[in-house]
């Protein structure tokens, strides 16, 4: 049985590129959801090119929130079932903002905004 799912949390260890016998490559990610003993481990399977490349520009311990097909599957571990979620992400965002350019790289040397970080327009009309 898979539904879909909106799942947010932490990173647990940094993302991992994978290849499978196939030859496609995907992501393989933790999520750590919830805080003391209410917490849920997710395992996130990414295909998306889009989706890897944001799953690979972060950290362990980064806030990330992921939505695709879930699916929960049982296991024992001493004598004990537990789930296991995993989330076959569709889309990943994150909370990290990308870098940006500074500032002063994108002004001219009229310190006016330059669109782009094109060169100033300080050409020798008077006015």
């Amino acid at each position: 049985m898979s539904a879909t799912a909106l799942i947010s949390g932490r990173l647990w260890k940094v993302p991992e590129r994978k290849l499978s016998k196939a030859g496609a490559q995907y992501v393989v990610a933790t999520i750590r959801e919830g805080a003391g003993d209410r917490v849920t481990w997710w395992k996130i399977l990414c295909f998306s090119e889009s989706g890897c490349d944001e799953l690979l520009r972060l950290d362990d311990g980064d806030g990330v929130a992921a939505s695709g097909a879930f699916e929960v599957d049982t296991y024992e571990k001493n004598g004990e079932v537990r789930l296991n979620y995993t989330l076959v992400a569709e889309r990943v965002i994150s909370a990290r903002r990308q870098k940006r350019e500074s500032k002063a790289a994108a002004m001219g040397a009229s310190g006016l905004p330059t669109p782009d970080g094109a060169a100033p327009l300080d050409d020798e009309i008077p006015f």
